[in-house]
């Protein structure tokens, strides 16, 4: 299966070393969109990018401390 570039992205800026089977089971996630997606702030940021990830089909979560948002 083809890598994904975001794990790939996160492999090359950290000195950890995850097991494979881990990071194939996160790709997997990712590819079936099963993955929930987290995101702290619902601001200028947060908000736009936890709307994408729900419009692709992910589950998503958001947190921020005012409570409009």
């Amino acid at each position: 299966p083809p890598a994904c570039p975001f794990i790939k992205f996160l492999a090359s800026r950290h000195r950890l070393v995850y097991p494979p089977f881990f990071i194939m089971s996160l790709v997997k996630a990712f590819e079936n969109r099963s993955a929930v997606i987290g995101v702290v702030g619902l601001g200028y940021v947060g908000l736009p990018i936890i709307l994408n990830f729900a419009a692709k089909g992910f589950q998503t979560i958001g947190f921020d401390v005012d409570a409009s948002k």
